[in-house]
C-alpha cells in the first residue's frame, strides 16, 4: 500500500525541494511479498517492508532467499560446481535513503544499515565436476566498482551475524560446516562514486565473533576502491580451540582426525590482488597428534590408518610449536591465483598452504589444497 501525506499542488509545493510529487511524506508499506528470481532458482520473501520518504528510513522484516531446489538438484542444473546461498534476515533498518535519486542519478545511498542477526548459508558439491568459469574481476572491490548503478553507504553495521560455508566432499562425500558464529562489525564506506574514492579509497571491514562455537575470532579487511588489479590487505587472529571442535572441520575437510592437540593461538597477515595472494602465518599449539583416514571407494565411509598415522606422528608431524626462539612460522607464503579461483577459495588455499609449512617437518609440495 502506498499513502501520499500533505499534498500540496501549487507553486510553493512545486518550489520545495524536500516534497516529492508535491507530496511531504509518501509512506509505502509491503506485506507478504514473494518474488520468484526470473531464472525460478530462487524464491525471494519478506514479512514486512516500509518506507517514508519524510524519514528517510526503511524497515524490513524477515527476509528469506532460498533455493527452489535442494542443492543436489541445483548442482545437477548447472552441471558443475557451483556455490548456493541462502540468507535469513530477520531484521533491516535502514537511514536517510532518498528515493528520488535513484531515478535523478541512478543513485542508492544511505546513511546507514543496520543488519540484526542475519544469518548466511553458502552450499557446494564437490562431486560435480568444478567450474571452468573465469573468475577474474570478481573480488568485492571489483565487483562494486562495475555495479549497474551508483552505491554510497558510509557504514554497515552487523549486530549478532552468522555465516555457514557448507562443502560436501567429493571422496568421502560426508559434509562439512566451516561457520562463523556471533558475528558482529562494520564495514566502512562502501561506494563506487568517484567524489567518495576521491576523499577515501579504501573500504574497511571490522569483524569480531566465533569460529565455530569458541574460537574467537577477529577479521580485518582492506579493499582499496581505486586499485584496477583487486588489491586488498587482510588480517585474522583466532584464540584457543580443543581438537574435539576441530575435527567437524578436519575430518571431512582433509580426512584427518586430530586425536590431541591444544591450539593456543593463530594469526595471518596477508595482502593481494586479481593475481594472487602473499603473506605471514603464526600457529601456536602443543600436543598434536593425528589419525590419516582413507575412504571407501565403494561405501565412502572412513577407515583408519594407524601404522601410517604412527609414522606420521613420529616423523612428519611437529607435535609442539611453542613461541619461542624454536617457534616455526610461514614467513613468506604465496599462492598465484588460478583465473577460476574465486576469492574465498583463494583464501583457503592461503591457510592451507600456512598450516602445511608449520606443522608439517618434511617437504610436501605434492599435497594442494582442492578447488
Amino acid at each position: 500500500s502506498a499513502e501520499l501525506r500533505n499534498i500540496r499542488i501549487d507553486s510553493i509545493g512545486a518550489g520545495n525541494t524536500s516534497r516529492i510529487l508535491f507530496t511531504e511524506d509518501i509512506a509505502i508499506k509491503i506485506a507478504g511479498m514473494t518474488y520468484f528470481t526470473s531464472d525460478s532458482l530462487y524464491n525471494l520473501q519478506i514479512d514486512t517492508l516500509s518506507y517514508s520518504s519524510l524519514s528517510k528510513r526503511i524497515q524490513m522484516r524477515n527476509f528469506s532467499l532460498k533455493p527452489t531446489m535442494t542443492a543436489a538438484a541445483f548442482t545437477r542444473k548447472h552441471g558443475m560446481q557451483v556455490d548456493i546461498f541462502e540468507t535469513y534476515l530477520p531484521s533491516l533498518e535502514a537511514f536517510n535513503f532518498k528515493i528520488e535519486k535513484i531515478f535523478t542519478e541512478n543513485e542508492v545511498g544511505f546513511d546507514s544499515v543496520i543488519l540484526k542477526s542475519p544469518i548466511v548459508k553458502i552450499h557446494r558439491d564437490r562431486r560435480a565436476h568444478f567450474d571452468t568459469t573465469s573468475q577474474l574481476g570478481k573480488y568485492p572491490n571489483e565487483a562494486l566498482a562495475m555495479a549497474p548503478f551508483t552505491l554510497r553507504l558510509p557504514i554497515l553495521i552487523i549486530e549478532d551475524a552468522e555465516i555457514h560455508y557448507v562443502e560436501i566432499q567429493k571422496l568421502t562425500h560426508k559434509t562439512g560446516d566451516a561457520f562463523f558464529s556471533h558475528v558482529t562489525g562494520t564495514v566502512m564506506n562502501i561506494t563506487n562514486h568517484k567524489d567518495d574514492i576521491a576523499i577515501d579509497n579504501h573500504c574497511k571491514m571490522k569483524l569480531k565473533g566465533y569460529f565455530l562455537r569458541h574460537g574467537i575470532l577477529k577479521v580485518a579487511l582492506d579493499f582499496d576502491l581505486a586499485s584496477t588489479d583487486g588489491s586488498y590487505s587482510a588480517s585474522a587472529d583466532l584464540g584457543s580451540m580443543a581438537a574435539g571442535e576441530l575435527n567437524t572441520i578436519f575430518i571431512p575437510f582433509a580426512n584427518v582426525s586430530l586425536k590431541t592437540m591444544d591450539l593456543d593461538e593463530g594469526h595471518l597477515r596477508f595482502q593481494g590482488n586479481s593475481k594472487g595472494v602473499t603473506g605471514s602465518a603464526r600457529i601456536l599449539y602443543k600436543k598434536l597428534k593425528i589419525e590419516i583416514l582413507t575412504v571407501d571407494d565403494k561405501t565412502h565411509k572412513l577407515k583408519k590408518r594407524g601404522f601410517l598415522s604412527f609414522i606420521a606422528n613420529l616423523f612428519a608431524v611437529r607435535a609442539h610449536n611453542k613461541a619461542g626462539k624454536n617457534e616455526v612460522t610461514a614467513d613468506f607464503i604465496h599462492v598465484e591465483r588460478k583465473r577460476r579461483q574465486p576469492f574465498g577459495n583463494l583464501m583457503w588455499e592461503f591457510l592451507f598452504e600456512s598450516v602445511k609449512k608449520i606443522v608439517l617437518k618434511v617437504p610436501a609440495k605434492d599435497l594442494k589444497c582442492e578447488m
